[in-house]
């Protein structure tokens, strides 16, 4: 997987409001087009007090269980050091 922007990590660098990361996100969805792939997307838009919002290209449920797995396995292997 390859990351299009995000300040991960260090906060060396200033943070990337949505719009602008979903714009990005954007193009480089059509650039993945233009190549004749398929690619499947899942937005999260979280805010502290405010509840969670899962959207998905896939029909629910697919799309979105298959990405929250993927994170919980993830958050898993990162907990026990493997990531």
């Amino acid at each position: 997987m390859k990351v299009i922007d995000g300040n991960f990590g260090d906060k060396k660098e200033e943070d990337i409001d949505a719009p602008t990361f979903l714009a990005t996100l954007a193009l480089r969805a059509g650039d993945l087009i233009a190549e004749k792939r398929d690619p499947k997307v899942v937005v999260i838009f979280y805010e502290e007090g405010h509840p969670l919002e899962i959207t998905a290209t896939e029909p629910y449920p697919e799309g979105i269980y298959f990405v929250l797995g993927r994170a919980k396995t993830l958050i898993e292997l990162e907990a026990i050091g493997v990531v």
